[in-house]
């Protein structure tokens, strides 16, 4: 380059490198405002429009890891809800399940006794009890007449289990679930209404909003008219199997509510004698047992704040049974009785824990709803979650193209991390439900949108201005004549191989080199040592332009030089060559080459590799095999490195094909390169007569046919030496 160039070169590399960029930048924020509004504004509207429940799945698991960091507290040794569990050890120790009905009757007396103010029984009692002397009676054939008409005038098991309910606080449990394959029907359920009442005559009936029953299954009528309350024990899951709440109440076939086991137990212990149901045209507003009214979402369900951990509350029904535990253990206390065998228990799925007993959810339904602790899910919570989208997105897109990229990233992070801060202080603080998914996600959309626009925009500025540069270079080149002038001579120093001096008649020597640009840093070399030995060398100098195509030329002469002086022995030529280009190489560029010399009277072939790309031999029949070799590093990369010299034979008609990397890495416009193998099997389609000229030309036009005109990325070399033969074999042919 002259000096003229150098001046138009630097300036513009810094303008392109400083404020033009920062420039640029801004433009491909601005541009990508249109395409974020764009954006935004469906995302804004969403909440409106669906169910982001049902949309968005992330929200409800990030309220279960809200839970797990924080599940609610439980002062030690005020449990408001005692299980007594029907466990392996109670069954080991009474008798297999069921228990006739006179042990359950004698196990809920235990628990009056020791203080219970309500006693909740987490099952149902549908069938008759199958050791009541009557019916135990007809089982037995076996019986006289006598015994069995005495055995069947005794009070049943059930009947005696009816009255101690009636004098007891017990709250039997309905089901909602069929034991058999189908849906129990409403014309099975018992006609007993429970003690539910609507707070206002002319406040709108609740039932259309609450769920339906498809069936109830009921416990015996004498034993459902003696309880103290009846409520449901269903608690269906979420859509991904997580227990999440209970509906307290709903609606049967004949247009009345059924409560919920929980509400029922709230109401006994208060003691009420109804429940008050408040509501509007949109649905339950509250519900009022006694002096207590507790919140609850529209369709009368319950978010159940979950505690950990409530293993001092448990008590296995055994030692109530027989009296071993304190007395007074359950004084004011609710008490659920149910079984948590492991072959009985049913096991939820919670927010906390993936195996929690049924009995155990209802104790956590109870205890939030005494501690005044449900999760709410505000009505305000879409406008909520929507403006806290909306406003951080317009901050992004307002004061983002005056920002520097990285801080609009650092913002962006700390703002999507501001919302999960923020939404599980209000859950820990005020047990409030603000899902940070959505607006997180969408204003990850929304910050894409802006990088997507920003990255196009960039790269096709960017590509104008390289494009501006590199023609302005190559303007600059070619006017003052440097480039031409250089390929001019660097094309003249190779030699042409079908001209080489004294070369005998039985070698057939061509090769070919096409620069990737203007000039090259690859080479080639060829010339007789002596009448019967052939000398050839391919190089290949990293890096490409001006500085590669001198420092090749520098490199050839070099090895030229070395070759004359050492003869035969290719490797020494190879460290000779080394030690005398790394001198002269204060640029710190290296050469891979490849040297051989042939014996033409034998076809012994001597060579040394110094990281150059693997020739090939190519026999007349089509065999490709690769010239293997021990090899070294690249020349100037090992200053004392001493090559190894490698021996093969060539036999009569083979091709001998070295090429530099520039055949394998040339590519596609779809970034596909040619590769190793596509040129073996090229290779194995050459015919044992074709002569080397004919042979580099096909490689090399399937190599452009290839590429179908994608600019190359190296410079492309080949160079391909057909061996007849021995001399008298070729003079007699």
């Amino acid at each position: 380059m002259t000096g003229s160039s150098s001046r138009f070169e630097k300036p513009l590399a810094l303008f392109v490198n400083g404020k033009l960029r920062i420039w640029l930048r801004w433009l491909a924020w601005k541009a990508g405002r249109p395409v974020a509004a764009l954006v935004l504004l469906p995302l804004a509207a969403l909440p409106w429009l669906i169910d982001m429940q049902d949309l968005n799945p992330l929200r409800e698991p990030v309220f279960d890891w809200f839970q797990r960091l924080h599940p609610r507290e439980l002062e030690r040794d005020k449990h408001n809800v005692i299980l007594v569990r029907i466990d392996e050890r109670s069954i080991a120790q009474i008798g297999q399940w069921p228990w006739n009905r006179i042990t359950l009757a004698n196990l809920l007396q235990r628990i009056e006794a020791n203080g219970a103010k309500a006693i909740g029984l987490d099952m149902v009692l549908s069938e008759p009890d199958r050791q009541s002397p009557g019916i135990y009676a007809a089982t037995r054939p076996e019986f006289s007449a006598e015994l069995r008409a005495a055995l069947q005038a005794l009070p049943s098991n059930d009947g005696l289990f009816a009255e101690t309910v009636r004098r007891l606080p017990v709250v039997c449990a309905r089901s909602d679930q069929s034991p058999d394959s189908e849906d129990i029907g409403p014309g099975q359920a018992d006609g007993q209404q429970t003690a539910l009442v609507i707070a206002e005559e002319d406040e709108p009936d609740p039932a259309p909003h609450l769920p339906m029953l498809k069936g109830l299954l009921t416990n015996l009528p004498e034993i459902e008219r003696g309880c103290a309350g009846l409520g449901l024990i269903s608690g269906n899951p979420d859509k991904d199997g997580v227990v999440r709440r209970i509906s307290l109440l709903q609606s049967n076939h004949r247009g009345g509510l059924e409560p919920h086991l929980v509400l029922e137990l709230l109401r006994v212990a208060t003691p009420a004698h109804q429940s008050v149901v408040h509501s509007n045209d949109e649905g339950i507003r509250a519900l009022e047992v006694g002096k207590h009214r507790y919140r609850v979402d529209q369709d009368g369900s319950i978010r159940i704040y979950f505690a950990q951990n409530r293993s001092q509350s448990n008590y296995p029904a055994v030692d109530v049974l027989h009296g071993d535990i304190e007395k007074g253990s359950f004084k004011d206390k609710i008490v659920i009785l149910g079984a948590s065998s492991i072959l009985l228990h049913d096991q939820k799925v919670t927010p906390v824990s993936n195996r929690m007993d049924g009995m155990e959810v209802l104790a956590n339904a109870i205890e939030t709803l005494l501690a005044k602790l449900s999760l709410v899910r505000p009505d305000a919570a879409p406008w909520i979650e929507s403006a806290a989208l909306v406003v951080a997105a317009l901050l992004l897109i307002t004061f983002g193209p005056r920002l520097h990229p990285g801080l609009v990233a650092a913002s962006f992070v700390t703002i999507v991390l501001s919302y999960f801060l923020l939404s599980y202080l209000a859950f820990r603080h005020h047990q409030l439900l603000l899902d940070p998914t959505y607006p997180a996600i969408g204003l990850s959309m929304v910050f894409v949108s802006l990088g997507v626009a920003a990255l196009i925009q960039e790269e096709r500025k960017r590509r104008q201005l390289d494009a501006q540069l590199q023609s302005q270079r190559l303007e600059n080149a070619r006017m003052s004549g440097e480039l031409g002038a250089a390929r001019k001579i660097q094309m003249g120093i190779l030699p042409d191989p079908r001209k080489v001096a004294w070369l005998p008649p039985n070698v057939d020597l061509d090769a070919y080199l096409d620069p990737a640009r203007e000039v090259g840093g690859d080479l080639y070399d060829a010339f007789m040592l002596d009448e019967h030995r052939l000398f050839v060398i391919m190089g290949d100098v990293s890096g490409k332009g001006v500085a590669s195509s001198l420092f090749m030329a520098l490199s050839k002469a070099l090895c030229k030089s070395a070759a004359r002086r050492e003869g035969a022995n290719v490797g020494a030529t190879l460290s000779t060559a080394n030690q005398e280009i790394a001198q002269e190489n204060p640029t710190g560029m290296f050469v891979t080459a490849f040297a051989a010399v042939l014996d033409t009277r034998t076809g012994e072939l001597d060579f040394s590799n110094a990281g150059h790309t693997t020739p090939y031999l190519v026999s007349s029949a089509g065999t490709v095999r690769p010239v293997e070799h021990a090899g070294g590093p690249p020349l100037c990369v090992l200053e004392d490195y001493q090559y190894p010299t490698d021996r093969t034979r060539m036999a009569a008609d083979e091709l001998l094909v070295i090429t530099t990397d520039g055949i394998t890495e040339a590519a596609t416009g779809a970034h596909e390169m040619y590769g190793d193998k596509r040129m073996q099997e090229l290779l194995g389609t050459l015919p044992g007569e074709l002569t080397a000229g004919e042979a580099v030309a096909r490689l090399h036009r399937d190599v452009k046919r290839f590429v179908a005109g994608a600019p190359p990325s190296d410079d492309i070399t080949i160079l391909a030496l057909r061996y007849r033969g021995p001399a008298q074999s070729a003079d007699q042919s």
